[in-house]
């Protein structure tokens, strides 16, 4: 409280300085530079995968149904009105990119065999599977929900990971 309210509520510089020159000694801190020599080279593969037939007729029909939209939406409203919409059918084309199982809307369920084909997910965990051996691979997403159809496929063959998203609290993250 000694610092808090005068720095917060009351703006005070002076405050703010002491309470900065008390920490500073602890604050320890690298910048990219002093951290760079210390990591590994980036490796990066781009995997191609032609998505199966079931999860291309739930792509396509998506596809078709935000193109029309979209020009509908474009000649009533222009392009600037339209944006979100547009965000709105890119995000659920990657979705279905990824798996038609990330798909909210009911139309691709999961009960459906084109819900649960995903050509990127086979192809990640054949990748992992064949030519990880016992190296650590850092896999990212956009999705949250991806990252648990992931986590799924890796527990469903035994493979161990580590999984951290955004819900994962600092001290689990330090462990």
């Amino acid at each position: 409280m000694e610092f808090a309210t005068p720095i917060d509520k009351n703006g005070d510089k002076e405050a703010s300085a002491r309470l900065r020159k008390l920490v500073y000694p602890f604050i320890l801190r690298r910048t990219k530079e002093q951290v760079a020599g210390d990591l590994p080279g980036k490796t990066e593969m781009i995997l191609w995968c032609e998505m199966g037939a079931e999860q291309r007729k739930i792509y396509d029909s998506y596809k078709d149904h935000y193109r029309e939209s979209i020009l509908e939406h474009i000649a009533e409203d222009g392009v600037g009105r339209s944006s979100i919409y547009i965000l709105e059918g890119l995000t659920k084309l990657r979705q279905i990119c990824d798996s038609p199982a990330l798909l909210k809307d009911g139309v691709a369920t999961a009960g459906t065999a084109g819900a649960r084909e995903s050509a990127k997910l086979d192809e990640l965990i054949r990748e992992i599977e064949e030519n990880t051996g016992h190296h650590k691979a850092l896999v990212f997403s956009q999705f949250t929900s991806m990252l648990q159809l992931i986590r799924e496929a890796l527990s469903e063959r035994g493979i161990p990971y580590l999984y951290l998203d955004g819900s994962v609290d600092a001290e689990e993250r330090r462990r």
